[in-house]
């Protein structure tokens, strides 16, 4: 069974982050799946929280773009365990 994760952010926010993930060729939904996937075999956010100062858009995209392709590299080889939730969880 699956279950609907939603989260509020300002309407500028929610332009950017469907604009990435055009450019990178995933659906919003599907960018949410990843992100919480990663959190999960990670233990934790899969990333560094850090602030760089005036980032390159074009860079910050494709590195997350290098990161989705090793991330689907590594499910394609069978070294991702993935877990279904439900609500009894």
């Amino acid at each position: 069974m699956s279950v609907q994760v939603s989260t509020r952010v300002d309407e500028k926010t929610k332009q950017k982050f469907d604009y990435i993930c055009q450019k990178i060729g995933l659906s919003p939904a599907s960018a949410m799946s990843v992100f919480i996937q990663a959190v999960i075999n990670e233990n934790g956010i899969p990333f560094a929280l850090k602030y760089s100062g005036q980032a390159n858009l074009d860079d910050y995209v494709q590195q997350n773009k290098r990161w989705l392709d090793e991330g689907l590299g590594q499910l394609k080889q069978g070294k991702v365990h993935t877990l279904t939730l439900s609500e009894d969880d």
